[in-house]
């Protein structure tokens, strides 16, 4: 059967990107489908969608190595990790960064090692996804081996916050379903009056499968004493 490899829009859920498939390919009701491995709302690029008996190996894919191109925020932290999150964190405090010294910290995230499964993620725990242990109030730290092929820094600029909050309200109302879209929002204009910027450091990346990008970010937050979170991700190859 056929194999999809399909641009995820953002806003989109998972779920949402391959009804869409399903439709624009004219696929019937009937026929099995999935996708390989997960993109958040906030995340575009790349995504798998596996068919009929394809779906048997689905294992296969989940292995797939990726490339992304990400920006991060420094200045800003969200329980998610990304914009569709409630702000944890905010500091308008602009640390000195070049990109060579970006490059330095990135550099200390490459190789084989341990990452933490980020709170808002789908990896199950005692038959529920971290996410909604998150909503119910209980934070559980589980790790998984990933490997950071490369980190290559491509730029450090200043972004005005009020660019950074017209993104997030679009975001907040592209996206269906429930995600705590009302809270999000409210925790964001707590900012609006802030008329400051923010530095923005946008990276590629390549990495072996279930690592988290969010989690890169938050990491690299830690070795700079920042708080820091993802602005955009894009997901640019999935190496098959």
């Amino acid at each position: 059967m056929a194999i999809y490899n399909i641009y995820k829009e953002l806003g989109e859920t998972p779920l949402e990107c391959l009804e869409r498939t399903r439709i624009d390919f004219g696929l019937h009701l009937d026929l099995s489908m999935t996708y390989v491995g997960r993109l958040d709302p906030a995340a575009v690029g790349k995504m798998i969608i596996i068919t009929g008996d394809d779906i048997k190996n689905k294992e296969t894919y989940l292995k797939s190595e990726k490339i992304y191109e990400v920006e991060f925020i420094v200045g800003i932290k969200t329980d998610t990790g990304d914009l569709l999150g409630l702000v944890q964190d905010f500091s308008d405090l602009i640390p000195e960064l070049s990109q060579n010294t970006a490059q330095d910290f990135f550099n200390k995230l490459v190789g084989l090692r341990d990452q933490e499964f980020h709170n808002f993620s789908s990896k199950v725990v005692d038959g529920k996804p971290l996410w909604q242990h998150a909503k119910d109030g209980n934070e559980i730290k589980i790790t998984h081996q990933v490997d950071i092929k490369r980190i290559d820094v491509i730029s450090v600029t200043e972004i005005p916050l009020q660019d950074i909050l017209i993104k997030v309200k679009n975001l907040v109302d592209s996206v269906h379903g429930e995600f705590r879209q009302d809270k999000i929002w409210q925790s964001w204009q707590n900012l609006q009056n802030i008329n400051t910027k923010l530095l923005c450091i946008k990276i590629n990346t390549h990495v072996s499968s279930g690592t988290y990008m969010r989690v890169l970010g938050e990491e690299f937050g830690m070795l700079i004493n920042y708080p820091v979170c993802a602005y955009s991700i894009d997901r640019k190859e999935i190496i098959l």
